[in-house]
């Protein structure tokens, strides 16, 4: 069986294990220098600080190469990696092995147990890498049979020195027989995860075909059907009205053109710093035309000498999307509330499309309404591109999903809380001080 490594992920994958769990890296570090040194005091063995120097200077040089890596990691990379965890594997064993040939008992079960953290270990990190595995399997072959080589001849008989080999060809088997089938099950693991995510990406593209033909299909029967009735009447001010049909028809067409490239990360974007009251004040001034009188508008001005990184246009129609949801989920009346303010958190953010925000400084332009909220059950598939509640030709289903990709690509998120008393969704950006360059944050 074959498996299409990504090396980028295979190698964070072996960093997390080998450095992830920092009070683990702490005690076997601590473990290995304190041991090397109770061996010096009890053996006065030089060897055993010799174990410590080499082995903490393996650790630190694989550590800076897997920590070097950019984004996109070569196959050559990934065997260079390889190649010095065996080392690290070779650097750590050959102590061990000498403790248990030594007649000292203390000795013998300090290497044994060493040995068997190893040995666990190995079937704990389930590698695919082929090279890696027979490379592991073949290391502790060698010191298997190394400790054979020396204490067999402490054994007078025949069987009895066939009874330890076969013991030892034991373990050796049942070692390699569970780091080939870790690595087979991790192998089908991954490929019906791959498998799976191909399907969802495949109805994911069906659901997006379907949805821009639906739109589309719907614009286009506007612009046409308006241009022949141009044609057939007589009066002018009916055909001006035909004209202006088909020209919002090819406006709405304009605008779902602009939301899928936003979604798409595909749109040109004037990314900079942005003072947040300005954007807020534009995004005010283009409300009042949205809002219908039974609407209750308050909006919550944010602080002045606030500054966010962020395309000030985009965010303004990001925020009219919103306004405008909010505005349809209060077909009978309620209040609008609109804000924006400085926000530091202390804690990892979590977004709605299940991502993470680090903890930081972050502007908050919130949109909330009282309307009827949205059902538990759809609230995971809302920034779904073209799911949406709203009747047949009320809405493409691309304002959250567009409202998401935006704030995706400024850095920043998206959070939606909703009840019975209404909905909140809130886009968080970057929160820029004062001289602080966008250089550093692009």
């Amino acid at each position: 069986m074959g498996l299409n490594i990504d090396h980028r992920a295979e190698l964070d994958r072996l960093y997390m294990l080998d450095y992830g769990e920092i009070p683990e890296v702490i005690a076997r570090f601590l473990g290995v220098i304190g041991g090397g040194i109770v061996l010096y005091v009890h053996s006065h063995w030089i060897i055993s600080l010799v174990w410590v120097f080499f082995f903490v200077k393996l650790h630190i040089f694989y550590f800076l190469f897997l920590r070097s890596r950019g984004e996109v990691v070569s196959r050559r990379e990934h065997y260079i990696a390889a190649t010095l965890f065996l080392l690290l594997l070779i650097a750590f064993l050959w102590l061990p092995a000498v403790l248990i040939v030594q007649d000292d008992e203390a000795l013998v079960f300090a290497g044994a147990a060493l040995i068997g953290c190893i040995l666990v270990f190995l079937v704990y990190r389930c590698d695919t890498l082929m090279y890696l595995v027979i490379g592991e399997i073949c290391i502790v072959a060698i010191m298997i049979g190394w400790i054979l080589y020396y204490i067999l001849p402490d054994f007078g008989t025949v069987p009895t020195k066939m009874a330890i080999v076969v013991c030892g060809l034991a373990l050796l088997g049942y070692l390699t027989r569970s780091i080939l089938q870790g690595r087979a099950h991790r192998m089908a693991s991954e490929a019906a995860a791959t498998g799976t995510a191909q399907a969802q990406k495949m109805a994911a593209i069906g659901r997006l075909a379907g949805g821009v033909a639906h739109d589309f299909n719907n614009i286009l029967t506007a612009i046409q059907g308006n241009l022949e009735l141009y044609g057939e009447f007589t009066d002018q001010r009916d055909k001006d009205e035909s004209v202006r049909r088909a020209h919002t028809a090819s406006q709405q067409a304009e605008v779902l053109v602009r939301q899928l490239m936003v979604y798409a990360r595909k749109s040109v974007m004037d990314v900079g710093i942005h003072d947040v009251d300005r954007i807020f004040e534009e995004f005010l001034s283009l409300l009042r035309h949205l809002v219908p009188g039974s609407i209750n508008v308050v909006a919550k001005r944010p602080e002045r000498g606030l500054f966010a990184w962020a395309d000030s246009k985009q965010m303004v129609t990001a925020l009219i999307n919103l306004a405008q949801n909010a505005v349809d989920a209060m077909p009978d009346g309620g209040v609008l509330t609109v804000s924006a303010r400085g926000w530091n958190s202390k804690q990892q953010v979590p977004t709605v499309d299940g991502d993470t925000l680090p903890s930081g400084s972050y502007i908050v332009f919130e949109v909330e309404d009282t309307g009827r909220g949205i059902d538990s059950a759809v609230m995971d598939r809302v920034v779904e591109p073209f799911f949406t509640t709203k009747p047949v030709g009320q809405g493409s289903g691309l304002g959250l999903s567009m409202v998401l990709g935006l704030a995706r690509e400024l850095g920043g998120g998206l959070q939606i809380s909703s009840s019975a008393k209404g909905t909140k969704v809130s886009i968080l950006l970057r929160w820029i001080e004062e001289g602080e360059f966008p250089a550093a944050l692009a």
